[in-house]
């Protein structure tokens, strides 16, 4: 080749356009060991679901010890390899958190785990509890280029607002457009709400899972629940037994939503027979998630 030929190809190389990135998708893991039961019913546009939950299946099936160790096949601790307790400080918001991946580094995603009364920042990262789904969830997560974040919340009110208000925008600092998603369990669920309707952090947000979790109907009124183009895909799981936080309140939150707002991106699944942990044990976090990212907003 001629130094002119050469000069050519390597100009050509240096303005042809970069190769698009592979759109966020997550992956597979252990599809077959999670799979759900077929729906006893949903609705005609399938936001609605109640699929049953048999004790003797979901956890006596999955568990060595039932509600304190799943069996080695639901697990796989590989991901645990870039798993560090640490702290960050924001003015006078301090966050104690467990980190799956580095969050000063790029990434394609982020999924915050917010932990309700009694929990703390190691509960979303326990890779033995509730079947191995967080396990699970943290491995589909780390796969598909993202972090996971635990973070230990001192309440459900402003102070754990600020705690996973911090965790947002470090991440967001390092990964700018990068979709959050953030799973409240049990009445963490006000700390969902009150993160989706702040301008701030309601567009770092892509998708909510409500786990058990806490309603609020006034999150209507707020822009991310009123203008289309800054709806976020909510997701909410509830036990028909949960003897917590009873599971009419979401559902009652659910006829709202869809009466109100008949385009909002949101599904219900009760799952019959569950208890207050029963969603976090069963979710299915691929299908949730990558439903999420499917939601064409405006």
């Amino acid at each position: 080749m001629s130094r002119v030929s050469l000069a050519i190809a390597i100009l050509l190389l240096a303005t042809w356009p970069a190769a698009a990135a592979a759109p966020l998708r997550f992956g597979s893991f252990k599809d077959d060991l999670f799979k759900l039961p077929a729906p006893t019913s949903k609705s005609a546009d399938g936001s609605y679901v109640v699929i049953p939950f048999d004790a003797a299946r979901d956890v006596n099936g999955r568990d060595a010890e039932p509600e304190v160790k799943a069996k080695a096949k639901y697990v796989s601790l590989d991901v645990d390899k870039g798993q560090k307790d640490l702290v960050l400080v924001d003015g006078k918001a301090k966050v104690q958190f467990v980190s799956v991946g580095d969050i000063h580094k790029p990434a394609k995603t982020a999924f915050i785990f917010v932990h309700g009364k009694g929990g703390n920042r190691f509960q979303g990262v326990d890779d033995w509890t509730f079947g191995g789904n967080f396990n699970r969830l943290k491995n589909i997560v780390v796969r598909a280029g993202g972090i996971y974040l635990s973070p230990h919340v001192t309440s459900a009110g402003s102070a754990g607002v600020a705690e996973v208000t911090v965790l947002m925008k470090e991440f967001a600092a390092y990964s700018p457009g990068a979709p959050i998603f953030i799973g409240c369990a049990s009445n963490a669920g006000d700390v969902c709400w009150t993160l989706a309707s702040r301008t701030e952090t309601s567009k770092l947000i892509g998708g909510l899972l409500l786990l058990g979790a806490t309603s609020n109907i006034s999150f209507l009124s707020s822009p991310a629940g009123k203008d289309p183009s800054r709806y976020i895909p909510v997701y909410i799981a509830h036990g028909n037994k949960d003897k917590v936080i009873r599971w009419q309140a979401p559902q009652i939150f659910y006829k709202n939503v869809k009466a109100l707002r008949p385009d909002y991106p949101i599904r219900f699944v009760v799952f019959d027979g569950g208890t207050h942990g029963t969603p976090m044990r069963m979710t299915d976090w691929p299908a949730v998630l990558n439903w999420m990212l499917s939601v064409k907003r405006g």
